[in-house]
């Protein structure tokens, strides 16, 4: 509502131009997204939007779900915090050889 200047249902068409999925594009750069299991802040359907529609244009997406985790990994085991980390630098490794 901050970003928008009103709750996204009262404005509607400003909240899906802000919407990343709005602005897929086949150029888009590779993505790895990553999403809590149990995110009480944002929706896990909002990742999986956003990759589907990355897919839909052949964009390079990788979506990973964290078992137990809530938003910014509260709740998840130390082990699945370093998997995300350590596969975040391979993947920034990939794209960027």
């Amino acid at each position: 509502a901050l970003l928008l200047g009103a709750a996204p249902a009262a404005v509607p068409e400003r909240a899906r131009a802000a919407s990343p999925v709005a602005r897929v594009h086949r150029d888009a750069p590779p993505f790895l997204l990553v999403h809590g299991e149990r995110d009480t802040m944002v929706p896990g359907t909002h990742s999986e939007a956003l990759a589907a529609r990355l897919r839909e244009v052949g964009a390079q997406v990788e979506l990973r779900t964290v078992p137990g985790a809530d938003h910014g990994w509260y709740g998840a085991s130390d082990d699945a915090v370093e998997e995300v980390f350590a596969r975040s630098l391979r993947f920034a490794q990939e794209v960027v050889a």
